[in-house]
């Protein structure tokens, strides 16, 4: 088998921590990101690494434990650095939202499921089941 096909297990393993932290086994999430990360950047698929590392600062967020918040920011700054060189304009612009969402509001919504931030309102839950919405502060 070609090498180039060795980087997809990096979909499988991003897959993997997806469903670890939508059942807060934030260990094995952490793990999974981890190797999706590397596989990525081993295999030269940045914006698969990029997706990663989104994702991975969005655990970090969920989960709100003592220095995450430091931690996402971190992993957003990657995410951005590499969906800039990567021409990403729309993963820019949701890397840069969540930044600014983040860091400047206090007792927040925050919805497992996502948001999306529009001129007229500070956000949107979509994709999630009852419970799934929570109050977050800073």
């Amino acid at each position: 088998m070609p090498e180039v096909w060795f980087g997809r297990a990096a979909g499988l393993f991003l897959s993997q921590a997806l469903v670890a932290d939508a059942e807060d086994r934030y260990d094995e999430d952490e793990a999974a990101f981890q190797r999706t990360v590397d596989t990525s950047e081993q295999h030269g698929m940045l914006y698969d690494q990029a997706q990663a590392l989104y994702e991975w600062a969005v655990m970090y967020l969920d989960r709100d434990h003592t220095g995450d918040h430091k931690r996402s920011l971190e992993l957003l700054g990657r995410a951005l650095e590499i969906f800039t060189r990567c021409d990403a304009t729309k993963d820019v612009e949701k890397v840069i939202a969540r930044k600014e969402f983040r860091g400047t509001h206090s007792n927040i919504r925050h919805c497992r499921g996502g948001f999306e931030i529009r001129p007229y309102e500070k956000f949107i839950c979509y994709g999630v089941q009852p419970g799934d919405c929570r109050e977050v502060s800073e």
